[in-house]
């Protein structure tokens, strides 16, 4: 009785396998978007998927300062070019063509509700198969990352679907200025750079490196790579011209590592063998800048730290990341707070 029982299973099981590889392998399964999954397949799919972003996401501990505002203004600027084409967002509905993918993607204004921040994390990096969820473009950016989950968990709602155009990435200076600030003078917590007033050659090698992968981000890779040559020459001679934003004071809580920074631009640390930043940058005594090398005069001290940490880190790139690297590796925290401090506090 139990060798029968025990056949009929086996025969039972080979069936339903020989059903499987004729509908998939028969052309029988029907895999177009204009019909739905059945709800069992679609329960079964979202749980493997819910699972293994569980189980993947272990171990993964968000940052203390996640929810910092100069971090949360990075996950805007992202947000709007990179993920809301397809998810809609505060002030974009989703598109009526997303909706009709299958899946669709969802909304993401509760995606804190449903998800914890190491999961959102996971999700954001490495993307999820068979969704059109891609990974992210630059996969040793984790903070760029963290930045769009800082954003997520404080996004506000979305507006109904409506058939509202989707937002495209555009070579002019308005689609820049939403990070990077009105007329490039930089956003309100720090996050990016001030483009207003930097040299030219910069901007554009800049832009190139991002295009060509000489230099890794996940937000600013696929802007710079859908611009052709002229419109990168455009816009960084858009930018050159326009006068830079005034300098921010030092707070008097700040002014000691002021003071420690304008001693590293000037002479560097010999007991450390850092060298003086000001033989490449500028130096506060007016000295000008070659061409080559980013104005660092007035630039946030936000994103001056983050930078510097990347170099340290060794995941900055560009075309002097060698050189860079080398040097950050040797300062320390308070150094590089220090010499973020001070030359935020220069004139441009």
């Amino acid at each position: 009785m139990r060798a029968k029982t025990w056949l009929i299973a086996g025969l039972a099981t080979a069936g339903v396998v020989a059903l499987a590889l004729l509908g998939a392998w028969g052309g029988l399964y029907n895999v177009a978007a204009s019909k739905p999954h059945l709800d069992v397949t679609r329960w079964a799919l979202h749980q493997a998927m819910r699972n293994s972003v569980a189980f993947h996401a272990r171990g993964i501990v968000p940052p203390p300062d996640l929810d910092e505002p100069s971090r949360v203004e990075r996950g805007v600027g992202h947000y709007s070019i990179g993920c809301a084409p397809c998810h809609g967002g505060p002030d974009q509905a989703q598109n009526l063509v997303v909706q009709h993918m299958q899946p669709a993607p969802p909304t993401l204004d509760e995606a804190a509700d449903h998800w914890s921040a190491r999961e959102l994390f996971w999700i954001v990096k490495h993307g999820v198969k068979y969704t059109g969820m891609p990974a992210w473009p630059a996969n040793n950016r984790d903070d760029e990352v963290w930045a769009v989950v800082a954003y997520l968990r404080q996004m506000p709602a979305s507006p109904p679907p409506a058939e509202s155009p989707s937002l495209r990435m555009s070579a002019t200076p308005e689609s820049c200025n939403g990070c990077h600030g009105p007329a490039g003078g930089g956003g309100p917590h720090g996050a990016t750079p001030r483009l207003a007033g930097q040299n030219e050659a910069y901007l554009a090698r800049t832009l190139r490196d991002y295009a060509q992968g000489k230099r890794q981000s996940g937000i600013m890779a696929p802007v710079a790579h859908a611009l052709s040559e002229a419109e990168i020459d455009r816009l960084a001679a858009h930018y050159a011209v326009l006068t830079p934003p005034p300098a921010i004071a030092p707070a008097t809580s700040v002014a000691a590592g002021t003071r420690l920074g304008e001693r590293l631009v000037r002479a560097g640390a010999p007991e450390s063998r850092v060298p003086a930043c000001g033989a490449c940058h500028e130096d506060g005594q007016g000295r000008a800048v070659d061409p080559r090398y980013p104005r660092l005069a007035g630039q946030p001290a936000p994103y001056l730290t983050q930078q510097l940490r990347l170099w340290r880190a060794g995941t900055r790139g560009g075309g002097f990341g060698p050189v860079m690297t080398a040097v950050a590796r040797k300062l320390t925290d308070e150094q590089i707070q220090a010499l973020a401090d001070y030359y935020e506090s220069l004139p441009r």
